[in-house]
Protein backbone atom coordinates (compact mmCIF):
# COMPACT_ATOMS: atom_id res chain seq x y z
CA UNK A 1 0.00 0.00 0.00
CA UNK A 2 1.04 3.70 -0.62
CA UNK A 3 0.42 6.27 0.94
CA UNK A 4 0.03 10.14 -0.15
CA UNK A 5 2.61 11.64 2.22
CA UNK A 6 5.11 10.46 4.55
CA UNK A 7 8.91 9.01 3.89
CA UNK A 8 10.48 5.78 3.71
CA UNK A 9 14.07 5.09 4.35
CA UNK A 10 15.82 2.17 2.52
CA UNK A 11 19.23 1.15 3.83
CA UNK A 12 21.03 -2.00 2.16
CA UNK A 13 22.94 -4.13 4.87
CA UNK A 14 26.00 -6.09 3.99
CA UNK A 15 27.42 -7.04 7.82
CA UNK A 16 26.92 -3.46 8.54
CA UNK A 17 24.41 -3.92 11.09
CA UNK A 18 26.27 -1.59 14.32
CA UNK A 19 26.28 1.08 11.74
CA UNK A 20 22.61 0.72 10.61
CA UNK A 21 21.09 0.14 13.81
CA UNK A 22 22.91 3.61 15.22
CA UNK A 23 21.81 5.18 11.68
CA UNK A 24 17.89 4.15 12.69
CA UNK A 25 17.90 4.73 16.61
CA UNK A 26 19.38 7.87 16.06
CA UNK A 27 16.00 8.51 13.46
CA UNK A 28 13.85 7.34 15.41
CA UNK A 29 14.80 9.31 18.60
CA UNK A 30 15.16 13.07 16.85
CA UNK A 31 13.02 12.66 13.86
CA UNK A 32 10.03 14.64 14.02
CA UNK A 33 7.97 13.74 10.94
CA UNK A 34 5.12 12.61 11.31
CA UNK A 35 4.77 9.10 9.01
CA UNK A 36 8.45 7.69 8.36
CA UNK A 37 9.27 3.98 7.92
CA UNK A 38 12.41 2.02 7.30
CA UNK A 39 12.80 -0.74 4.76
CA UNK A 40 16.26 -2.58 5.37
CA UNK A 41 17.08 -5.45 2.38
CA UNK A 42 19.58 -7.43 4.17
CA UNK A 43 22.05 -8.86 1.36
CA UNK A 44 24.21 -10.55 3.81
CA UNK A 45 22.63 -12.89 7.12
CA UNK A 46 21.16 -10.16 9.35
CA UNK A 47 20.79 -10.52 13.37
CA UNK A 48 19.28 -7.16 14.03
CA UNK A 49 18.70 -6.81 18.01
CA UNK A 50 14.75 -5.01 17.44
CA UNK A 51 12.06 -7.18 19.03
CA UNK A 52 8.94 -6.88 17.43
CA UNK A 53 7.48 -4.22 19.31
CA UNK A 54 10.27 -2.53 18.59
CA UNK A 55 10.17 -2.78 14.74
CA UNK A 56 5.85 -2.24 14.79
CA UNK A 57 6.55 1.40 16.65
CA UNK A 58 9.30 2.51 14.60
CA UNK A 59 8.14 0.71 11.30
CA UNK A 60 10.99 -1.27 10.39
CA UNK A 61 10.76 -3.23 7.76
CA UNK A 62 13.25 -6.15 7.21
CA UNK A 63 13.36 -7.88 4.11
CA UNK A 64 15.57 -11.00 3.41
CA UNK A 65 16.72 -10.70 -0.58
CA UNK A 66 18.53 -14.65 -0.44
CA UNK A 67 22.13 -13.61 -1.19
CA UNK A 68 24.56 -10.68 -2.15
CA UNK A 69 22.16 -9.53 -4.94
CA UNK A 70 24.47 -6.40 -5.09
CA UNK A 71 23.43 -2.80 -3.93
CA UNK A 72 21.56 -2.03 -6.60
CA UNK A 73 19.38 -4.46 -6.96
CA UNK A 74 18.71 -4.14 -3.21
CA UNK A 75 18.15 -0.69 -3.49
CA UNK A 76 15.13 -1.47 -6.17
CA UNK A 77 13.59 -4.15 -3.96
CA UNK A 78 13.80 -1.74 -1.17
CA UNK A 79 11.71 0.62 -3.06
CA UNK A 80 9.48 -1.79 -4.40
CA UNK A 81 8.18 -2.65 -0.93
CA UNK A 82 8.51 1.59 0.31
CA UNK A 83 5.20 3.01 1.19
CA UNK A 84 5.51 6.47 0.86
CA UNK A 85 6.12 8.70 -1.80
CA UNK A 86 8.92 10.25 -1.45
CA UNK A 87 11.60 7.76 -0.67
CA UNK A 88 15.51 8.62 0.86
CA UNK A 89 18.43 5.90 -0.27
CA UNK A 90 20.93 5.64 2.09
CA UNK A 91 24.33 4.24 3.12
CA UNK A 92 24.72 3.09 6.20
CA UNK A 93 27.61 4.48 7.39
CA UNK A 94 25.70 8.01 7.23
CA UNK A 95 25.50 10.31 9.97
CA UNK A 96 22.31 12.85 9.89
CA UNK A 97 21.79 15.49 12.39
CA UNK A 98 18.66 16.81 14.21
CA UNK A 99 16.11 18.26 12.17
CA UNK A 100 17.93 17.38 8.15
CA UNK A 101 15.15 14.75 7.17
CA UNK A 102 12.41 17.32 7.83
CA UNK A 103 14.17 20.13 6.01
CA UNK A 104 14.75 17.81 3.11
CA UNK A 105 11.00 16.10 3.35
CA UNK A 106 9.39 19.95 3.16
CA UNK A 107 11.71 21.23 0.54
CA UNK A 108 11.13 18.57 -1.54
CA UNK A 109 7.17 18.67 -0.98
CA UNK A 110 7.05 21.93 -2.29
CA UNK A 111 9.11 21.02 -5.49
CA UNK A 112 7.04 20.62 -9.07
CA UNK A 113 6.48 16.82 -10.48
CA UNK A 114 9.65 17.33 -12.95
CA UNK A 115 11.99 17.41 -9.88
CA UNK A 116 12.88 13.36 -9.31
CA UNK A 117 15.63 13.44 -6.95
CA UNK A 118 17.36 15.68 -4.50
CA UNK A 119 19.92 15.60 -1.65
CA UNK A 120 21.73 17.88 0.65
CA UNK A 121 25.76 18.80 1.44
CA UNK A 122 27.45 16.17 2.80
CA UNK A 123 30.75 16.00 4.45
CA UNK A 124 33.19 13.48 5.31
CA UNK A 125 34.52 12.37 9.04
CA UNK A 126 36.79 15.28 9.27
CA UNK A 127 34.10 17.89 8.23
CA UNK A 128 35.20 18.69 4.61
CA UNK A 129 32.82 18.73 1.80
CA UNK A 130 32.57 16.15 -0.64
CA UNK A 131 31.74 16.10 -3.87
CA UNK A 132 28.53 14.70 -4.15
CA UNK A 133 27.04 16.64 -7.24
CA UNK A 134 27.84 17.77 -10.38
CA UNK A 135 26.95 20.85 -12.36
CA UNK A 136 27.86 19.45 -15.93
CA UNK A 137 27.41 15.26 -16.44
CA UNK A 138 30.23 15.34 -19.03
CA UNK A 139 28.36 12.86 -20.92
CA UNK A 140 27.86 14.39 -24.77
CA UNK A 141 30.59 12.52 -26.64
CA UNK A 142 33.08 16.16 -27.23
CA UNK A 143 33.29 16.84 -23.43
CA UNK A 144 33.90 13.89 -22.23
CA UNK A 145 36.94 13.04 -25.44
CA UNK A 146 38.23 16.12 -24.10
CA UNK A 147 38.31 15.82 -20.44
CA UNK A 148 40.34 11.90 -21.08
CA UNK A 149 42.73 13.77 -23.61
CA UNK A 150 43.26 16.16 -20.77
CA UNK A 151 44.35 13.45 -18.96
CA UNK A 152 47.52 13.04 -20.60
CA UNK A 153 48.81 16.34 -20.44
CA UNK A 154 51.09 17.46 -17.32
CA UNK A 155 49.34 18.87 -14.26
CA UNK A 156 50.69 22.30 -14.62
CA UNK A 157 49.44 22.43 -18.29
CA UNK A 158 46.14 21.55 -16.94
CA UNK A 159 46.31 24.20 -14.50
CA UNK A 160 47.17 26.93 -16.26
CA UNK A 161 45.61 26.23 -19.93
CA UNK A 162 42.65 24.48 -19.27
CA UNK A 163 42.13 25.49 -15.77
CA UNK A 164 41.38 21.85 -15.04
CA UNK A 165 38.99 22.24 -11.93
CA UNK A 166 40.49 19.16 -10.66
CA UNK A 167 43.27 21.17 -9.31
CA UNK A 168 40.99 23.68 -7.35
CA UNK A 169 41.15 23.42 -3.56
CA UNK A 170 37.84 21.87 -3.09
CA UNK A 171 38.87 20.66 0.53
CA UNK A 172 36.73 23.30 2.57
CA UNK A 173 34.70 22.93 5.33
CA UNK A 174 32.78 26.12 3.93
CA UNK A 175 30.55 26.66 1.02
CA UNK A 176 28.77 29.64 -0.70
CA UNK A 177 25.30 28.21 -1.23
CA UNK A 178 22.51 29.81 0.37
CA UNK A 179 19.86 28.86 -2.20
CA UNK A 180 18.58 25.53 -3.89
CA UNK A 181 20.10 24.96 -6.88
CA UNK A 182 19.41 22.49 -9.79
CA UNK A 183 22.63 20.27 -10.46
CA UNK A 184 23.26 17.66 -13.71
CA UNK A 185 23.80 15.07 -11.51
CA UNK A 186 23.84 13.64 -7.92
CA UNK A 187 25.69 10.64 -6.40
CA UNK A 188 24.21 7.43 -4.44
CA UNK A 189 25.35 7.64 -0.66
CA UNK A 190 22.67 9.64 0.21
CA UNK A 191 19.54 11.24 -1.49
CA UNK A 192 15.91 11.28 -1.78
CA UNK A 193 13.80 10.53 -4.63
CA UNK A 194 10.33 10.62 -5.66
CA UNK A 195 9.22 7.02 -5.84
CA UNK A 196 6.95 7.42 -8.47
CA UNK A 197 9.81 8.89 -11.10
CA UNK A 198 12.27 6.25 -10.13
CA UNK A 199 9.68 3.36 -10.71
CA UNK A 200 9.47 5.18 -13.94
CA UNK A 201 12.85 5.00 -14.57
CA UNK A 202 13.03 1.19 -13.29
CA UNK A 203 15.38 1.99 -10.54
CA UNK A 204 19.19 1.13 -10.61
CA UNK A 205 20.32 -0.71 -13.63
CA UNK A 206 20.64 -4.72 -12.09
CA UNK A 207 23.12 -5.29 -14.40
CA UNK A 208 25.38 -3.43 -11.53
CA UNK A 209 26.95 -5.23 -8.75
CA UNK A 210 28.50 -1.99 -6.92
CA UNK A 211 29.48 1.34 -7.73
CA UNK A 212 28.32 3.35 -10.47
CA UNK A 213 25.11 2.22 -10.63
CA UNK A 214 24.62 5.95 -9.26
CA UNK A 215 26.30 7.45 -12.49
CA UNK A 216 24.01 5.39 -14.91
CA UNK A 217 21.01 6.47 -13.33
CA UNK A 218 21.43 9.73 -11.72
CA UNK A 219 24.26 11.33 -14.25
CA UNK A 220 22.93 9.61 -17.64
CA UNK A 221 18.84 8.11 -17.72
CA UNK A 222 17.31 10.51 -14.84
CA UNK A 223 18.49 14.20 -16.43
CA UNK A 224 16.58 12.92 -19.90
CA UNK A 225 13.19 13.14 -18.18
CA UNK A 226 13.70 14.39 -14.73
CA UNK A 227 15.37 17.48 -12.48
CA UNK A 228 17.96 16.87 -9.41
CA UNK A 229 18.63 19.41 -6.92
CA UNK A 230 20.65 20.15 -4.05
CA UNK A 231 18.94 22.21 -0.81
CA UNK A 232 22.26 23.26 0.86
CA UNK A 233 20.34 23.87 4.20
CA UNK A 234 20.89 20.43 5.48
CA UNK A 235 23.99 18.48 5.60
CA UNK A 236 24.89 15.01 6.73
CA UNK A 237 28.10 13.30 7.64
CA UNK A 238 29.40 9.98 5.28
CA UNK A 239 32.17 7.99 7.26
CA UNK A 240 33.40 6.48 3.38
CA UNK A 241 34.60 3.67 3.15
CA UNK A 242 33.80 1.86 6.23
CA UNK A 243 31.51 -0.53 4.15
CA UNK A 244 34.55 -2.39 2.25
CA UNK A 245 34.23 -5.68 4.23
CA UNK A 246 36.82 -8.08 1.72
CA UNK A 247 38.55 -5.50 0.66
CA UNK A 248 38.13 -5.98 -3.23
CA UNK A 249 35.90 -2.95 -3.61
CA UNK A 250 38.81 -0.89 -5.63
CA UNK A 251 38.85 -4.21 -7.95
CA UNK A 252 35.00 -3.83 -8.42
CA UNK A 253 34.76 -0.09 -8.38
CA UNK A 254 37.10 -0.70 -12.09
CA UNK A 255 35.09 -3.76 -12.93
CA UNK A 256 32.03 -1.26 -12.66
CA UNK A 257 33.56 1.71 -14.32
CA UNK A 258 34.18 -0.36 -17.46
CA UNK A 259 30.54 -1.98 -17.87
CA UNK A 260 29.28 1.72 -17.32
CA UNK A 261 31.45 3.20 -20.03
CA UNK A 262 29.90 -0.09 -22.00
CA UNK A 263 26.70 1.01 -21.36
CA UNK A 264 27.40 4.55 -22.45
CA UNK A 265 29.16 2.76 -26.26
CA UNK A 266 31.71 1.92 -27.71
CA UNK A 267 33.01 5.50 -28.16
CA UNK A 268 33.43 6.01 -24.29
CA UNK A 269 35.10 2.93 -23.56
CA UNK A 270 37.50 3.10 -26.17
CA UNK A 271 37.97 7.05 -25.69
CA UNK A 272 38.74 5.88 -21.73
CA UNK A 273 40.81 2.76 -22.43
CA UNK A 274 43.13 4.99 -24.39
CA UNK A 275 43.70 7.68 -22.77
CA UNK A 276 43.87 5.84 -19.44
CA UNK A 277 46.74 3.24 -20.98
CA UNK A 278 48.64 6.54 -21.98
CA UNK A 279 48.50 8.25 -19.17
CA UNK A 280 49.14 5.18 -16.43
CA UNK A 281 51.69 4.26 -18.73
CA UNK A 282 53.42 7.58 -18.44
CA UNK A 283 52.98 7.17 -14.29
CA UNK A 284 54.08 3.96 -14.09
CA UNK A 285 57.12 5.02 -16.02
CA UNK A 286 57.43 7.85 -13.80
CA UNK A 287 57.49 5.49 -10.92
CA UNK A 288 60.37 3.47 -12.09
CA UNK A 289 62.45 7.07 -11.69
CA UNK A 290 61.39 8.00 -8.59
CA UNK A 291 58.59 5.35 -6.74
CA UNK A 292 55.19 7.44 -6.05
CA UNK A 293 52.22 5.87 -4.46
CA UNK A 294 50.37 6.27 -8.29
CA UNK A 295 52.20 2.78 -9.04
CA UNK A 296 49.86 1.42 -7.46
CA UNK A 297 46.74 3.05 -9.09
CA UNK A 298 48.72 2.33 -12.26
CA UNK A 299 48.87 -1.67 -11.82
CA UNK A 300 45.19 -1.99 -10.64
CA UNK A 301 44.20 0.21 -13.74
CA UNK A 302 46.02 -2.64 -16.38
CA UNK A 303 44.77 -5.33 -14.24
CA UNK A 304 41.07 -4.53 -14.93
CA UNK A 305 41.84 -5.44 -18.43
CA UNK A 306 41.18 -8.86 -17.87
CA UNK A 307 37.40 -7.50 -17.46
CA UNK A 308 37.18 -6.45 -20.64
CA UNK A 309 36.09 -10.17 -22.06
CA UNK A 310 32.82 -10.11 -19.29
CA UNK A 311 31.66 -6.51 -19.61
CA UNK A 312 31.67 -6.72 -23.44
CA UNK A 313 29.58 -9.39 -23.37
CA UNK A 314 27.01 -7.69 -22.20
CA UNK A 315 24.57 -5.73 -24.30
CA UNK A 316 24.54 -2.01 -24.16
CA UNK A 317 20.87 -0.80 -22.40
CA UNK A 318 19.24 -1.52 -19.22
CA UNK A 319 19.45 -4.93 -17.50
CA UNK A 320 20.31 -7.38 -20.06
CA UNK A 321 22.56 -9.45 -17.56
CA UNK A 322 20.63 -12.80 -15.84
CA UNK A 323 23.08 -11.90 -13.02
CA UNK A 324 24.82 -8.27 -11.72
CA UNK A 325 28.52 -8.15 -12.51
CA UNK A 326 30.75 -8.60 -10.03
CA UNK A 327 34.04 -10.11 -9.19
CA UNK A 328 34.09 -13.84 -8.69
CA UNK A 329 36.25 -13.20 -5.23
CA UNK A 330 33.11 -11.59 -3.67
CA UNK A 331 30.99 -14.28 -1.91
CA UNK A 332 26.76 -14.95 -2.22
Amino acid sequence: MQYKDGLSIVIVNYFCENDITTLVESICTTCTLEKFEFVIVSNSPSDFQWDEKTRQKYNIIIIDSGSNIGFGRAMNLGVAHASYPYVCLSNPDIEIPTGTLEKLYEFFNSTEESVAAISCLIRNSEGLIQNSFVFDNGLDKKSFALHYLKLILPGFIRKTVFRDKAYENKTSSEHHYHEPFEVAGLYGAFLIVRKTAFEALKGFDPDFFMYYEDDELLRHRLPQKYKSMIYPQAEITHQVGKTDKYGLMSDQMQLSFLLFLKKLGYYYLVIALITLSIKYSLLYLHTLIKPRKERREAIRFFKSFKYLGRVLQTPKGYGQRSNCLKLDEIPE
